[in-house]
Order: C-alpha cells, then structure tokens, then sequence
C-alpha cells in the first residue's frame, strides 16, 4: 500500500475521534472501511488503537490534575462505538465485523507496542457489545425446516461449525422429530442467528452421535424421551468471541424444553460447559 492509502487510512481514523460526527460522513467512513483490503484495515485499526489508547503516566498526569477529564480521556472509545451505533444503518454488525477484523490484525501484530494498544481497543470493544448483547436484548427462537425462512436454514448449514450439514435432506432430519435447534437474535440484525444449538431427545443419556442417530430416528413420540442432548453449538459472529451467548443459550433452551416437554427429566452435553451442571440443580 502506497503513502496516499496510509495518509487515507489514517483521515479516517482521525475523522472518527470528534466528538460528533455527521451521520453522511460516519456512513462514508464505513463504506470506504468495507471497500479496504487486510493491509489497510490493519492501518486503519492500529491507527485508531494508537489515537484512542491512553497509557498509565497519561491516566495518572490526568487524574492528578483535573479528576473530572479522566473521564473523556478514557471514554473517547465509548463515545465512537455510540456514534457508530446510532448514526449508521446496521451499525451493530459493522462494529462485530470491526472487531473480528481487529482480532485477525491482533493475530499477525508481533510489535509488542502495538499488540497493547491493539489488545486495549479489543477490551474496550468487547465490553461494549457485551453490554449490547446481554441475555436481556436477545430472542430466542426455534428453528424449523417448515416455517424458517430458507435464507435462515441456509445460514445454519453454512455456519454449523461442529457436525457439517451436507445436504438440505441433511438438515431436513437434523430439524425433524426428536430433534430441536434453537437460535438467539438480537433486535438490530434480525436476520442473523448470533449462536444456535442443535438439540436430540433421546430415551436415555447419550455418548456419542451414533447413539443419538438411532435413537431420535427410532423416536415414535417425543413424549416418550427422557433426555434432552446439546450435541452441537455454533457461534456465527468471531466478532463477539469472548461475549458469553453460548451458555446463556444452552440455559434458555433447557428452560423451554421444560415447559414445552415436561417429561424430559436429564439434560446433558456431548462435551462439559463450565456450570451447567450446578445450574441445573438449581432450576
């Protein structure tokens, strides 16, 4: 990348930290942010972390001398996702694909300079969408071959990340009898499913995805299971990697499987999750 494209990258950074910018000028920044190729989103990016970081000596020089500008040094990161957010149409999903391309910058970064800088901007933002995507924001939904829509069902085969779906027929049988698969939306991308979880009700508690094969294929009423298997979990968004969806997933469909199929009395995983087990005994 030649000097106009860093001298580029760096404007629009630069144009991001006023403390307000124009809706028509956040939306051009983002369509010229999507437009840029790996080497100038990691410009971007690095440029941005070194403008919004503010190191210790910085912090402290700071709070020594005016106690209540503490708060504008370290909240200038905030006040950019805010600006972002309500100024620009599916701002949500540009700040998750943001961060996602942040991580990959982080991964290829060996400056240690710049990883802690980067590293910061990557807190702040995770802390920020975790408060967005907080069990209480999010839908849960049943996802079914007959009533989804066929752009849903298709983003749940390409997104399976734990049992490939190979086929329609496939996924037909996965969402059939003695199966469920149930997805987590958030109100500002309706569209996409954040984190699903395929489900198998089974007679008795299973160990393996031959068990679970047979036994829901040999399942005549639903009724007649007793145990509810999570047998795969997928996360859509590497951006909100680190944003805890898929345990508060897993709670909710336990929930619902309780009031939808009372005579489920085992709930298990084909491998551990920290805690389900102690929240279960208490629900």
């Amino acid at each position: 990348m030649g000097v106009r494209g860093y001298e580029h990258c760096s404007v629009l950074s630069s144009v991001l930290l006023v403390d307000f910018v124009p809706r028509v000028i956040i939306k051009s920044i983002a369509a010229s942010y999507k437009s840029l190729d790996f080497d100038s989103k990691q410009v971007f990016l690095l440029t941005l972390a070194r403008d919004l970081h503010v190191d210790a000596p910085t912090v402290q020089q700071t709070l020594s001398s005016c106690a209540a500008s503490i708060s504008t040094v370290t909240q200038s990161d905030t006040l950019l996702f805010r600006q972002l957010l309500s100024q620009l149409d599916g701002g949500m999903l540009f700040l998750v694909h943001l961060r996602a391309d942040l991580r990959q910058v982080l991964g290829k970064t060996s400056n240690s300079k710049d990883v802690v800088v980067l590293r910061a901007l990557d807190q702040h933002l995770q802390s920020f969408l975790a408060s967005w995507f907080s069990v209480g924001f999010l839908r849960l939904e049943r996802v079914t071959y007959e009533q989804s829509p066929g752009a849903l069902l298709e983003k749940i085969i390409r997104y399976e990340a734990v049992h490939p779906v190979g086929t329609i027929i496939e996924l037909k049988r996965r969402l059939g009898r003695g199966r469920r698969c149930f997805a987590f939306f958030h109100p500002s991308v309706p569209d996409e499913p954040l984190v699903f979880v395929h489900v198998a009700l089974v007679p008795r508690l299973a160990d393996s995805m031959t068990y679970i094969k047979e036994a829901t294929e040999q399942l005549a009423d639903e009724h007649e299971a007793n145990a509810a298997i999570f047998y795969s979990i997928s996360s859509t968004q590497p951006g909100l990697q680190g944003v805890d969806l898929g345990n508060f997933l897993i709670k909710q469909v336990a929930k619902r499987l309780q009031e939808d199929l009372p005579n489920i009395s085992v709930y298990s995983t084909l491998s551990p999750i920290p805690g389900f087990t102690a929240w279960l005994h208490l629900t």
